[in-house]
């Protein structure tokens, strides 16, 4: 539990100061905690702020996409599913999207 505190804490330091004022470093916050399984809720939030100040395209999408695997490792595999449809729109030539879209889906219909 220290470690993960820690952890968290040295992220945050390298992001600089006004990290949570900038959507590509509330990004990396977001994706580095993902990546870890921690603070998912944090990482959330984070992530759903950064898609929205983000403009339209890929980057969004990796936004997007992100944040439908933080959903998912949440258990919310409905709005994952959705996540992933509005990252689709926004990078429609990243085909990885469409796997990760269909792993969900094939996850959600087998949970009913």
């Amino acid at each position: 539990e220290n470690d993960t505190a820690k952890a968290l804490s040295m992220k945050k330091a390298s992001l600089g100061q006004g990290w949570e004022t900038n959507p590509e470093k509330f990004y990396d916050f977001a994706e580095w905690c993902l990546q870890r399984k921690i603070n998912l809720i944090e990482a959330k939030k984070y992530a759903l702020k950064s898609a929205k100040r983000a403009s339209a395209g890929p980057f969004k999408g990796k936004i997007l996409k992100t944040t439908a695997e933080i959903y998912y490792a949440l258990g919310d595999t409905k709005t994952a599913v959705s996540l992933m449809e509005a990252a689709m729109e926004q990078d429609p030539a990243n085909d990885y999207y469409e796997t990760i879209w269909n792993d969900f889906r094939e996850k959600l219909n087998n949970s009913d």
